[in-house]
């Protein structure tokens, strides 16, 4: 099984668009959006992005641009965004955990920090607590917008970036946490479980 994993389009659907053609040639069968789907500072351009995502079957997460989107149109109706597209980005959940890994925006600390999860950075605690808390699992995330993975070796947390093109091992390295990449970058990527790999792709 292969899955794509992209983030951080921010309103831009051509960029979706292009990442999900590398997924189909790839042959993935299942495709994760980690949050910041739309830009709140340009909402006529949701409907696109949130059109593409359905029609697609993707799995999505919900970001801050969605969370500040739903604020705005609560606060003021008359921005252009269909109650079908907020309703959309309303379900969206702030994490997903399946049986190999959690997929979020930033953190998955819903309980602990509500809404703030969605921004918080990845500091050293932040990192601990996660390994603690899921020693046998990978966190797919977004936010940061370039690509890394983090994990511990020898009780010293090492972070690296992946570049575009690599394939990165990390059976050895869990618990581990993956940065996406933003599409608005031009970056994606794939995750094969069953191989504990992922490769960073790039569409530009």
């Amino acid at each position: 099984m292969q899955v794509g994993i992209m983030a951080d389009s921010h309103g831009r659907p051509e960029t979706i668009k292009s990442a999900l053609q590398l997924f189909v040639e790839q042959g993935c069968s299942k495709v994760y959006h980690l949050g910041d789907i739309c830009d709140s500072l340009n909402p006529g351009t949701a409907e696109a992005c949130v059109r593409i995502l359905s029609e697609h079957s993707v799995s999505a997460v919900k970001g801050n641009n969605e969370h500040a989107l739903i604020v705005n149109q609560e606060m003021n109706p008359e921005l252009p965004v269909t109650v079908q597209v907020i309703d959309y980005l309303k379900s969206l959940e702030l994490v997903i955990q399946d049986k190999y890994a959690v997929f979020a925006h930033s953190l998955p600390f819903v309980r602990e920090l509500g809404v703030s999860c969605m921004i918080r950075g990845l500091t050293k605690e932040a990192v601990e607590i996660f390994m603690n808390l899921f020693p046998d699992r990978v966190l797919f995330r977004g936010h940061s917008h370039a690509p890394e993975i983090i994990w511990r070796e020898n009780d010293k947390i090492i972070t690296r970036p992946i570049t575009a093109g690599e394939e990165v091992n990390f059976g050895d390295r869990m618990p581990c946490l993956v940065t996406c990449g933003a599409l608005t970058r031009g970056m994606c990527m794939i995750w094969k479980p069953e191989r504990m790999t992922i490769s960073c792709l790039s569409f530009n």
